[in-house]
């Protein structure tokens, strides 16, 4: 599966994005259990990461740029979709997130120190370790 070169906005230029697919035949799967396969799949290539890249990316761990694109701290916007078609005599379903941003090479995946060292201490009633959302 080839990610969408259309996938840039006005906004966001440099948009990331993350797909996977699921193909059956017979019994209909449950839709949500796919979905929720796919992002933990993405999420769980943080197994594989060298953590000594988050400092900097350089790419030396393969096969972690899903796991990137939802790590990285200047990740500000997400947005999913999911398509259910016909393909070679069995249904498929697609799953598409694009991202605010792709991981850069060279740059960090994020910065380390304590939850919400950056916003004084202060984090977020709902996200414990974040700094507060703007509103």
């Amino acid at each position: 599966m080839e990610h969408d070169q259309c996938r840039r906005t006005v906004k966001f230029k440099a948009a990331g994005q993350n797909i996977a697919y699921d193909s059956w035949s017979e019994k209909r799967p449950d839709k949500k259990k796919i979905i929720r396969e796919a992002v933990f799949a993405w999420w769980n290539e943080h197994q594989d990461f060298q953590h000594h890249e988050v400092d900097k990316y350089v790419g030396s761990s393969s096969g972690v740029l899903h796991f990137t694109a939802m790590a990285l701290d200047y990740q500000t916007h997400v947005g999913c979709a999911i398509s259910e078609y016909d393909y070679s005599g069995g249904d498929t379903l697609l799953i598409t997130c694009n991202y605010s941003s792709w991981t850069w090479m060279e740059q960090p995946i994020y910065k380390k120190g304590s939850p919400c060292a950056d916003c004084g201490g202060q984090c977020d009633a709902k996200y414990k370790h974040l700094c507060p959302v703007k509103r």
